[in-house]
């Protein structure tokens, strides 16, 4: 995990460094503030964005960081458990479950700590889904209202908390959302597409997802209410797309699941098994009229799908079967077949120069590659290559493409689909960093670090030593400092000069208790969330596969549209308009361009004597100890930790908080 100094602090620790590192082993930080809250605090947690929630006998309140004060309080929010309170997917908000037999379920914007969402005040006693419709300012929720078994929708106004409106039994368990602005809404239950406007919840228009059903409209109607006693959402899949370059169109991709039971014969156990369909199907985004005949049906569960220029692109997800469907008819495009298959199950696709880099499942842990050409509608490898993992990384470079998955690195010739290392480097794209023209890559085959010219496309042990890290670690990170690369895990830190040799190698012994890490390992996720944001773009790519293979660009290191970047990753709230999407943007935006920079030490958490705890800051230049927290007085010390501003939040005691700044 990577922190930051400033300019100020580097240039006193490079000075006096060698003098005093006797004396700063030993020193113990001071509290930048310590704030007491009147209460017995249970638990803390930092939001992706920063805010401090606290949960205590007088309720959740929200600390402000800086001061240590208590920025807002919500007394009547009770009986929530560290559990309950979880940062909400794509968003910049934060749920609050009580844990109690019926359970509220709230939603707070953690700067001003409005109520933006009480499932009680809903009327509702059960919370079956929340969807963010950032562009029409709205918050759909699903569930059921006291005694009922039908389901409810609400749909909650997101600058006021309050309800709009609700409907009863009249929609199912919802799949999918789209939000096309403007307060207008498309979303699919498990037999219909629906228009909505969402500010006063009528039905623009409904459709059936498939046409030779649409008779039967008033019966599926009755099923569909249904779904939400019945369905899970693991059960229901379907993605809505509404591709830029057709307009007046929509189009949805929906798998249905199907239960198989087989009676065992003399006394033999029932066998169940489950079998998928997946049903195609286009619409006029203006009034929902058919815009096929039929719709495309195939075996086996969804996969990728790919909104092309020229037509959308579906793949089976088992069986790797590929076709491109006509926007206006339906009809596939690719072959007599209308379609081919692939390799394999496509696990993920990229765009890169001459085509789609597509990843296919091969055997139980491997996959091979391929690059898919839209415009004929082939696959460019007649021989595909194949590599043991599955790929989540791809980098141009001048000698070829390079390619990463969670147990290999190579070099791929995307002309001919052939390799460039004559033996696989076992590896991984957490241990690839780039500095000019030199791409260094350690290997957790032989423990060597190797430095790849990137426009020869040679690659060469940096030096014959191995590096090994105790506690059966292999290293997670790397890092290219001014005198060498750093390579670092939870427990271990090693720096390794350009000549290869080993300039410092540590070990830190890890805690016995398990779960006491758990505070770095969010800390290091929220700001990878963050980096990653620098290289991900935005791809037409739906579907149960998600899109996994993150393309990096070496010119998005300076990408200007920093909200952009933000915006892909906490929603669209930068762009919604709201009054208070300021500070969504003003905090997202600092941390984002932190996240950027190169920080000079990393935390770790040490076991000081039995069942004795403490949490060092390890300098990334020598690799030793340069001060730590004493966590010693507890058996289960509570402490959060800010990757991002170098800060640490201590529970000092039942009813105190220490901020430790770095």
């Amino acid at each position: 995990m990577n922190f930051y100094l400033t300019k100020k602090h580097l240039s006193f620790i490079f000075n006096i460094a060698i003098l005093m590192l006797p004396i700063l082993a030993k020193a113990q930080t001071k509290p930048a503030w310590e704030g007491n809250l009147q209460s017995t605090v249970y638990w803390q947690k930092l939001t992706p964005l920063g805010n401090l929630l606290v949960g205590t006998s007088k309720g959740i309140q929200c600390i402000n960081v800086e001061t240590g004060s208590i920025a807002w309080a919500h007394n009547a929010i009770t009986n929530v458990n560290e559990d309950g309170c979880e940062p909400i997917d794509n968003s910049p908000f934060v749920s609050l479950t009580t844990s109690e037999k019926t359970p509220t379920v709230y939603i707070i914007e953690p700067f001003s700590g409005d109520i933006l969402f009480s499932s009680k005040d809903a009327g509702l006693e059960n919370v079956l889904d929340k969807f963010f419709a950032y562009k029409s300012k709205v918050i759909l929720v699903l569930g059921n209202e006291p005694g009922s078994r039908g389901s409810t929708m609400a749909m909650i106004d997101m600058t006021t908390g309050k309800k709009m409106w609700s409907k009863d039994n009249d929609f199912g368990l919802i799949s999918s959302y789209y939000d096309l602005g403007g307060g207008q809404l498309l979303f699919a239950t498990a037999f219909f597409i629906y228009k909505i406007d969402a500010k006063t919840g009528d039905v623009l228009w409904k459709q059936s997802l498939d046409p030779t059903l649409a008779k039967m409209s008033g019966f599926m109607s009755n099923l569909d209410k249904g779904t939400a006693n019945v369905l899970s959402k693991e059960d229901m899949v379907s993605t809505i797309i509404v591709p830029d370059n057709q307009p007046d169109a929509v189009y949805i991709g929906a798998q249905q699941k199907t239960k198989n039971e087989m009676q065992g014969m003399h006394g033999a156990p029932t066998t169940v098994t489950y079998t998928y369909k997946c049903t195609y199907m286009g619409y006029k985004l203006s009034n929902g009229d058919f815009l096929w005949k039929k719709a495309v049906k195939t075996e086996g569960k969804m996969g990728v799908i790919l909104a092309d220029k020229k037509g959308l692109i579906v793949c089976a997800k088992e069986t790797g079967f590929i076709n491109m469907l006509d926007y206006s008819s339906g009809d596939g495009m690719w072959s007599k077949k209308g379609g081919f298959s692939s390799d394999g199950a496509v696990l993920g696709t990229a765009p890169i120069a001459g085509g789609t880099l597509i990843s296919c499942k091969k055997g139980d842990d491997g996959c091979s590659l391929n690059i898919l050409d839209a415009e004929t509608g082939t696959l460019k490898f007649s021989k595909q290559p194949k590599m043991d993992g599955f790929l989540d990384y791809a980098e141009q470079t001048p000698a070829g493409l390079l390619v990463a998955t969670n147990k290999e690195v190579n070099l791929l010739n995307t002309s001919t689909g052939t390799f460039k290392f004559e033996k696989e480097l076992k590896s991984s794209s957490d241990l690839i960093a780039t500095k000019d023209n030199t791409t260094y890559i350690f290997s957790t085959g032989d423990h060597l670090l190797y430095k790849l010219d990137r426009n020869s496309g040679n690659l060469t042990p940096l030096g014959a030593t191995k590096l090994e890290f105790q506690g059966k670690e292999q290293p997670t990170h790397i890092e290219i400092r001014d005198k060498g690369v750093l390579l670092f895990s939870d427990q271990n830190i090693a720096l390794l000069n350009f000549n290869g040799e080993v300039v410092f190698n540590k070990y830190y012994k890890a805690p016995g208790q398990s779960g006491l890490t758990k505070a770095l390992l969010i800390a290091s996720a929220v700001r990878s969330a963050y980096y990653t944001a620098a290289f991900s773009y935005t791809s037409a790519a739906f579907g149960e596969v998600s899109q996994s293979i993150q393309v990096k660009d070496q010119n998005s290191r300076n990408a200007k549209d920093v909200t952009g970047a933000v915006s892909g990753y906490f929603g669209d709230a930068a762009q919604s308009g709201l009054g208070y999407t300021t500070a969504f943007i003003a905090a997202a935006t600092k941390r984002f361009k932190a996240s950027a920079q190169t920080q000079d030490f990393v935390f770790i958490m040490i076991e000081t004597d039995q069942k004795k705890y403490a949490l060092i800051q390890v300098d990334k230049n020598t690799g030793e100890k340069i001060s730590s927290i004493d966590l010693s007085r507890d058996k289960t010390p509570s402490y959060q930790v800010d990757g991002l501003t170098n800060a640490v939040y201590y529970k000092n005691g039942d009813n105190t908080i220490q901020k430790y700044q770095f």
